[in-house]
């Protein structure tokens, strides 16, 4: 078998648990919005907007994957996922960073016991089958 088929097998996702795949998101999204600001910043055009829409496009997913919609908790997260889409598509990266590290460090508090309540089973482990979402970012 060619490494390439063997490279496409292999599930990026496997291993991770949930808290970590979110940390993972936030991280990246954090990534692209400051690789927005230095696109910005040295005039590159078609850096900012691929930057722009990688970091939208993973806001937007992380917005999707909210269950809940009733909870207040996750109606709060909705906004600060649309106060963040909008910021980055006004070109106000800051606050949009600010916001995102501020859920990332959030997440990242509880990761420890998040990990555990996933390996005891209350919560259940992240969905690797073929019809579970797939993040390319």
């Amino acid at each position: 078998m060619r490494p390439a088929l063997n490279y496409r097998k292999a599930n990026p996702l496997a291993g991770l648990t949930r808290v970590d795949m979110l940390v993972s998101l936030y991280d990246r999204a954090i990534c692209h919005i400051g690789q927005i600001e230095t696109a910005w910043k040295s005039g590159d055009e078609s850096g900012r907007a691929l930057h722009q829409f990688k970091a939208q496009k993973i806001i937007a997913g992380l917005h999707a994957g909210l269950v809940e919609k009733d909870d207040p908790l996750t109606g709060n997260l909705a906004r600060l996922f649309e106060f963040c889409q909008h910021q980055i598509a006004t070109g106000k990266t800051e606050p949009a960073r600010r916001t995102m590290a501020m859920l990332r460090e959030a997440f990242a508090a509880i990761r420890e016991e998040s990990n555990q309540m996933e390996a005891a089973g209350s919560i259940p482990p992240l969905e690797l089958t073929s019809n579970a979402f797939e993040v390319t970012v």
